[in-house]
């Protein structure tokens, strides 16, 4: 059993970072299941009917007849053993759904953690001085830490 994670607010910023790291992760990873679900969906409506054969009736107009046959076609459009049924599509549109509800959660967690990241930093004396303008209205620095931890929070 795994114990209870740390409140976000009893959180340092080493790990705070890590659990913006750890997040940004979780939703690159979502994002690939959402378009291998999304690319089957788009497999699945594709072959429920197939386009009809290339080069019927257009010979004659002084077109070239497809390099590629039918039936090559037609075996990759629906190799055997692949089995895409359109009773699929309302699990596949459940599943797309589900994840898309799990990627918005784990995007309001790496805000929240970001949020939290950046007002830890703000609270560091060290870390408040390196960053204050300088007399001529220039910072010292750039917030490259808080930035970092917002990095893919938007892709």
């Amino acid at each position: 059993m795994n114990p209870a994670p740390r409140p976000i607010h009893a959180m340092d910023a080493d790990e705070l970072r890590a659990v913006c790291a750890r997040l940004r992760y979780e939703i690159t990873q979502i994002g690939h299941w959402r378009r291998l679900v999304r690319a089957r969906l788009d497999l699945t409506v594709a072959r429920a009917v197939l386009p009809g054969r290339l080069g019927d009736g257009v010979a004659e107009r002084g077109s070239t007849a497809p390099t590629v046959s039918h039936s090559v076609l037609v075996g990759i459009a629906q190799p055997a053993g692949t089995g895409l049924s359109v009773t699929d599509l309302p699990r596949l549109r459940s599943v797309e759904g589900s994840l898309a509800d799990y990627e918005a959660e784990v995007r309001r967690a790496l805000m929240i953690a970001t949020d939290a990241l950046v007002d830890r930093m703000s609270e560091d004396p060290a870390f408040r001085a390196l960053h204050l303008p300088q007399a001529s209205g220039e910072p010292r620095g750039a917030l490259t830490e808080a930035a970092q931890c917002t990095v893919g929070q938007h892709a």
